[in-house]
């Protein structure tokens, strides 16, 4: 019963000192050449003389990255269809 409880606690220290790993922005190669292309989306798409208020700028600007995503799922074909958005 020993050996059980110091197994245990043998893992629970494993598991409670380490940090777990996400990846950031930046990690993969083409991450700055993303995120240059989606802020050249937003200024084409959402001029900011176009708007009143920073809230309607910030809705417009929030919304490209989910028109891109949505435009590029409409090209890809899944066996041998092409989908319809």
């Amino acid at each position: 019963m020993r050996f059980v409880v110091h197994v245990l606690a043998a893992l629970g220290l494993l598991l409670a000192a380490a940090a777990p790993s996400y990846a950031a922005c930046g990690d993969n190669p083409g991450d700055a050449a993303a995120v240059a292309a989606t802020r050249a989306q937003i200024a084409q798409q959402c001029p900011c003389s176009s708007f009143n208020s920073h809230g309607a700028y910030v809705k417009c600007a929030s919304g490209v990255p989910g028109r891109q995503r949505r435009h590029a799922l409409r090209g890809m074909r899944r066996g041998g269809r092409e989908l319809r958005g």
